[in-house]
């Protein structure tokens, strides 16, 4: 899904749960095949185990309870394991 942080778009991963977004993941790796166009319109998240603030749009808020969630390179733990979006 595109997401524009801080001026640049993020080809990203949207882990949600009961209607809550818990984590935004953008692309960390480029895929170098004929096909793929995805350089051309988005960038790659280059801060390696890093995690930013992302502001939820304002249609959003009220839906989902509050006004950020986590967007970066990181995992979500669970109660019996850990989702990583990339490796």
């Amino acid at each position: 899904m595109p997401v524009k942080h801080k001026g640049k778009r993020y080809n990203s991963k949207i882990f949600a749960l009961d209607g809550k977004i818990l984590l935004i993941a953008p692309q960390t790796v480029q895929w170098s095949d004929q096909t793929n166009r995805d350089s051309k319109y988005f960038s790659l998240w280059e801060k390696q185990s890093t995690v930013e603030e992302y502001r939820i749009p304002e249609f959003l808020k009220e839906a989902h309870g509050t006004g950020s969630v986590p967007f970066g390179d990181t995992s979500i733990s669970l109660f019996e394991g850990r989702v990583i979006s990339e490796l």
